[in-house]
């Protein structure tokens, strides 16, 4: 027992010998300063494993030319700090990187806890002309355990590098292998951040499983226009580009586009919503940097998770984006009257519905409408608004059809006042419907109507699928039910004659 009191006693005076804050220090004049040399910290201490790294100006002696900090690890080596902190005050004045490695291939920099960024970043590309720069790029991994929080206004941050030339370690171009975050990507007042990460996986198979850039918890931003956080995703120098960004959720008034400027490629967000929770999102969602559809650099949805997630809460938002909406499970509804929404130029690609619920919202009053170009169905639920005399609608372009192996039922959910569905309604729009689908394919529950069972009642035409509620007919078990009641009320009314 004494020797336990004695640990617990030492563990307590001591604590700075497992872990303390590391200050960088920086040598003045020189480009390339070593991570691992005791010369670039305060105290001549490198960092290690539970230390809290800091960058500030009030602790580097640099005072003029560009320094350079690299990781100068061995092949797939690992760096392992407790959190890393950039400092307002860092970049007064000076150009300064942190180097993600030199001329080895995929290290990695592992953040058991937050990685907070209080001042402009760019984890990237060198950029020599360029002022306020950190770089975290060629070829490695950044692991980041905790958060990743952007906590600066019009912060403008680079992961990644700006180009996919991934064999390039030995200069200042390559991107990011993949990056982590355990917590929380969380972009605060006006913060943008530029994610360039895998883009060596173009022209190969999505995998939704596997993806270059995977966030545990939410991709958020503030509640507000002024709080609003931009990502932008896949900005290489040269060639095409493709990436699959997977996260819990996006959450907040949050603009997400491809910065790929006009490029050949795709960008796939995978939301892993949990169950039981239902995330909001508000802004925008874009093809293009300019928040706009774009024919060649396009953005993709998959809703993987088993919660709900909205897209475009807010009635000004944006949604244009071309790659497709997929639907494994869990709800996924989309703003029917968001910018881009219905729009006739582009479509938002094609529907594949695997199962979960896919449907459309707003906050108005008045149906809104949702456009794609094919829809492929194997499971699942549409969920379509009703609003005084008028239903929401899916719009396909070109072929309502099936998916890969045994299909289901296509059931239809209405939220809202189902009064408008006692006259037809068309719910989808789309003239070119598999030979696969009868009326008998399409379902909806029963509803009650003005204290009256209505049932539902499907119609495909030529430019549709309509729908409405007639009044419900009973069963043949009922009506022996009934007549069994009539003829017993009968009898006994002649007995008592």
């Amino acid at each position: 027992m004494k020797k336990l009191y004695a640990g617990l006693f030492l563990s307590l005076i001591f604590p700075a010998a497992y872990a303390a804050t590391i200050y960088y220090n920086g040598v003045d004049g020189i480009i390339g300063v070593n991570w691992k040399l005791g010369t670039t910290w305060v105290g001549g201490v490198v960092p290690s494993a539970g230390d809290d790294v800091v960058f500030d100006s009030s602790h580097a002696t640099v005072s003029s030319n560009s320094t350079f900090v690299w990781l100068n690890n061995a092949a797939g080596e690992k760096t392992i700090v407790n959190s890393i902190t950039f400092v307002d005050n860092f970049f007064d004045a000076n150009k300064r990187a942190l180097r993600f490695t030199w001329g080895q291939e995929n290290p990695v920099l592992e953040v058991t806890q937050d990685v907070v960024l209080k001042t402009d970043i760019k984890i990237g590309a060198r950029g020599y002309a360029v002022v306020n720069e950190v770089g975290m790029y060629c070829g490695g991994t950044l692991d980041v355990k905790g958060n990743f929080i952007c906590d600066y206004s019009n912060m403008v941050g680079y992961i990644g590098g700006a180009s996919n030339a991934t064999t390039t370690y030995g200069d200042f171009t390559g991107p990011l292998t993949n990056f982590y975050v355990g917590g929380n990507l969380e972009l605060k007042s006006l913060a943008g951040l530029n994610i360039n990460v895998g883009v060596n996986t173009y022209g190969s198979t999505v995998d939704i499983n596997n993806p270059d850039v995977d966030v545990k918890g939410f991709i958020l931003a503030g509640n507000t226009s002024a709080e609003r956080g931009f990502l932008y995703l896949g900005a290489p120098a040269t060639g095409n580009v493709s990436q699959v960004v997977a996260c819990g959720g996006l959450s907040g008034f949050l603009g997400i586009r491809n910065a790929m400027n006009g490029k050949t490629g795709l960008t796939t967000i995978v939301l892993n919503v949990a169950a039981a929770q239902t995330v909001y999102h508000s802004y925008a969602l874009s093809d293009d940097t300019n928040w706009d559809f774009n024919a060649t650099s396009k953005m993709a949805v998959v809703m993987n998770g088993e919660g709900t997630q909205y897209l475009g809460y807010d009635n000004s938002s944006q949604l244009r984006f071309s790659g497709g909406i997929t639907v494994n499970s869990g709800k996924l509804l989309v703003n029917g009257n968001a910018m881009g929404s219905n729009d006739t130029v582009y479509t938002h690609g094609d529907l594949e519905m695997n199962g979960g619920s896919f449907g459309i919202f707003n906050n108005q009053s008045g149906a809104g409408t949702f456009t794609f170009t094919d829809c492929y169905w194997k499971d699942g639920t549409i969920i379509l608004g009703t609003y005084e005399n008028t239903v929401d609608m899916l719009t396909f372009t070109g072929t309502f059809s099936v998916g890969v192996g045994e299909i289901s039922d296509v059931v239809f959910s209405f939220e809202g006042d189902c009064s408008a569905l006692l006259t037809q309604q068309k719910i989808i729009d789309c003239s070119d419907f598999s030979s696969d689908f009868t009326v008998d394919s399409f379902k909806a529950d029963d509803a009650y109507i003005f204290g009256e069972l209505y049932t539902a009642e499907f119609e495909l035409k030529s430019d549709g699928l309509y729908m409405q509620y007639v009044a419900a007919v009973p069963e043949p078990a009922m009506f022996a039910i009934i007549f069994g009641f009539a003829s017993f009320a009968f009898a006994f009314a002649r007995r008592r004659r």
